[in-house]
């Protein structure tokens, strides 16, 4: 079940705008996974009963060659058979938890050049099994710019740092944790330089 509501104004060289959404999910006999033997070989079953639910709002403000928007995401799930969190194949909870996100661009019309910028804060995942560690939080932040001239509009060019700040994290959506006595944390990349360019024909 999904429901939502959206509002937006323009008034003069400003727009705001806003959105909210809710969702209630609930799953019958969700699919799980579980790991056993010499080898090591998963097994595929249906596990129990989940239920899924959360809310995402956001806002947006503009003016001119300026643009923004903000948003707050949180979503929790349960697993309806014991009460606990989802968990995923390595028995770690799977909730992807709430988090923060903010957008900034803004074109510079005289060199044809829109430049950005990209925040998310992530917060720590406390809905995890009990005894089990909590799954940290962690931000991330980036930087583009993209280029189309105006006289080769089929042209771009495209620059951009991923992770400006060099944030070193493991996605609540990744595996994390321990199994099989061997650490599962896949850290997402690094401070990332990027520039590609592309054209159209």
């Amino acid at each position: 079940m999904q429901g939502g509501l959206k509002f937006d104004r323009r008034i003069n060289d400003h727009f705001v705008g806003g959105n909210l959404t809710v969702f209630n999910t609930r799953i019958d006999d969700y699919i799980a996974e579980q790991g056993s033997g010499s080898p090591y070989v998963y097994t595929i079953f249906n596990k129990g009963d989940a239920q899924y639910r959360g809310f995402e709002v956001s806002a947006t403000y503009s003016y001119d060659a300026f643009r923004s928007k903000a948003s707050y995401s949180k979503s929790d799930n349960e697993d309806l058979t014991n009460g606990g969190p989802v968990l995923n194949a390595a028995g770690r909870s799977a909730d992807i938890g709430d988090s923060v996100a903010l957008t900034l661009e803004y074109d510079v019309f005289a060199i044809d050049t829109l430049i950005g910028w990209t925040s998310i804060v992530v917060m720590d995942e406390t809905n995890v099994q009990e005894g089990a560690p909590i799954k940290k939080g962690y931000n991330v932040h980036n930087l583009y710019a993209q280029w189309v001239p105006s006289q080769a509009p089929d042209l771009s060019v495209t620059f951009g740092i991923d992770n400006i700040f060099n944030e070193q994290y493991v996605s609540h959506a990744s595996r994390s944790g321990a199994a099989r006595g061997v650490t599962l944390d896949d850290y997402e990349p690094g401070r990332n330089v990027k520039l590609s360019a592309a054209y159209e024909f």
